[in-house]
């Protein structure tokens, strides 16, 4: 059995165009050019001592033109 760690993440304009058109409400999206916190995560996930497991990163955005 392979234990797969899911991270969703969600990404919406940075501070150039922060006013951009949003087609889909996410509850903390991240600024494109923002400070995020998936690579404190990361890190703190590859210190972890068990089972090998594998993490999967998803990305969704605001705005399809952020794709």
């Amino acid at each position: 059995m392979s234990n797969v760690i899911v991270i969703p993440t969600y990404w919406t304009w940075g501070s150039e165009r922060s006013d951009g058109l949003v087609e889909t409400i996410y509850d903390h999206p991240t600024p494109l050019d923002g400070e995020s916190t998936l690579p404190r995560l990361l890190e703190s996930l590859a210190t972890l001592e068990g089972p090998e497991f594998s993490m999967l990163v998803l990305t969704a955005t605001t705005h399809p033109e952020l794709e």
